[in-house]
């Protein structure tokens, strides 16, 4: 809150500096936040392709509360939109919040790591620009790119929601790969029998 209510707008990158905290721990209390009505965001604006990144910043005194709940509801259809448009089979007992939760993260960990993703909507996929790692997959293709998957899918499952990777395609153009995304439905059943043995 000192950051966000003492500089300009913030991305979760820029707050993780700040704190020395992981981007799903930053998320998560951001998002208290929001929702206690301390905190606004908004998608940037961006000329390129890509999902935008969220920006945030403190409520200012002259601020309603309506204006908070406006921008709640906002966020909520957008992130709705996103879904729908990216995976349109998700069960809808799963709950949108989940599977936004691991677009955030795989955008974070793929910005981390010099990439300019892309989300495919139609083929449920993201496409890999600017790949950083070009030089060593020249000498050793294989093994960067299974590592590589091994990481995606590593941060798709700790965000805990039903996306898994399900394969890693190196250079479907010559600047390109895909990480083509699954939907597991055994998810839902899983956290169900979860609750009901709790």
């Amino acid at each position: 809150m000192h950051s966000l209510r003492h500089g300009a707008e913030l991305t979760i990158d820029a707050l993780c500096e700040v704190c020395g905290l992981h981007p799903n721990t930053v998320r998560e209390h951001v998002h208290r936040l929001i929702d206690e009505g301390f905190v606004l965001s908004r998608s940037e604006r961006r000329e390129q392709r890509g999902r935008p990144k969220v920006l945030y910043r403190a409520v200012q005194g002259t601020e309603s509360h309506e204006s908070v709940l406006a921008t709640r509801v906002r966020l909520a259809h957008e992130r709705s939109e996103i879904v729908r448009r990216v995976l349109p089979d998700v069960p809808a007992a799963t709950g949108e919040e989940s599977v936004v939760r691991q677009l955030d993260a795989l955008d974070d960990h793929l910005d981390q790591a010099g990439f300019d993703p892309i989300t495919d909507q139609r083929n449920r996929c993201v496409d890999l620009t600017r790949c950083p790692f070009a030089e060593m997959v020249a000498k050793h293709e294989r093994m960067v790119c299974d590592v590589h998957f091994w990481l995606i899918s590593t941060v798709l499952k700790q965000a805990d929601g039903p996306l898994r990777a399900k394969e890693l395609l190196p250079f479907v153009e010559p600047d390109r790969c895909r990480v083509q995304l699954s939907v597991i439905d055994d998810h839902v059943a899983g956290r169900s029998a979860v609750r009901a043995a709790g």
